[in-house]
């Protein structure tokens, strides 16, 4: 098995969970959940998002040998998981803080998503893999799509602008981001599992 094909496997493993604690918190913020089964999910997503994230490096490691790219998105996964640290201490004592580290989060994702899945598809372009290689660019755009909406969403919090964010538009767009976000994931993670059998 080559080392773009057994990181590719763990990376795939790790979206996975990061994709069900992204249905859950989708599902979690629905108005029809009950505010203890929301939290109970929210907790689980956390859980469920650490799990993956820590496995992304493995995965990274795993794959540098097959392309650089991997080495840099390795990096960036390093920086994620201090990031998610210290988004969840300083969230938890001082809140402002912690939506500041919290965007910082969203665009290291970002940046993970974009070399792990233009990588690969370098990759697979590389080997006469063009279907899959086509998955991974149409994957990209929901992923930074999704993650953009949320940024965006992150930066309202920062700036502290309820007024805005309370309103009707501001819920329905929530919730379009919020639904092209799952959508990214599971390309994401279709993508992955049809590269990993590629490569």
């Amino acid at each position: 098995m080559s080392a773009a094909a057994k990181g590719l496997k763990k990376l795939f493993r790790a979206r996975i969970l990061i994709f069900a604690a992204t249905v859950m918190l989708f599902f979690a913020d629905a108005p029809v959940f009950i505010e203890v089964l929301s939290v109970v999910m929210g907790l689980l997503a956390i859980l469920a998002t650490m799990v993956g994230v820590v496995l992304e490096i493995f995965a990274f490691r795993a794959a540098i040998p097959a392309e650089i790219g991997y080495r840099t998105a390795f990096q960036l996964a390093m920086g994620e998981v201090i990031a998610v640290i210290v988004s969840v201490v300083l969230g938890f004592f001082f809140d402002y803080a912690g939506s500041e580290m919290s965007f910082m989060y969203r665009v290291i994702e970002i940046l993970i998503a974009w070399y792990a899945v233009t990588t690969t598809v370098t990759l697979l372009q590389d080997a006469g893999f063009e279907k899959e290689a086509r998955l991974g660019k149409v994957t990209v755009v929901f992923i930074l799509a999704g993650y953009l909406g949320i940024i965006c969403t992150d930066l309202g919090n920062i700036l502290g602008n309820w007024s805005v964010y309370e309103s009707v538009p501001y819920a329905i767009a929530a919730t379009v981001v919020s639904g092209i976000t799952v959508i990214g994931e599971f390309l994401y993670v279709l993508f992955l599992g049809k590269a990993r059998k590629r490569l």
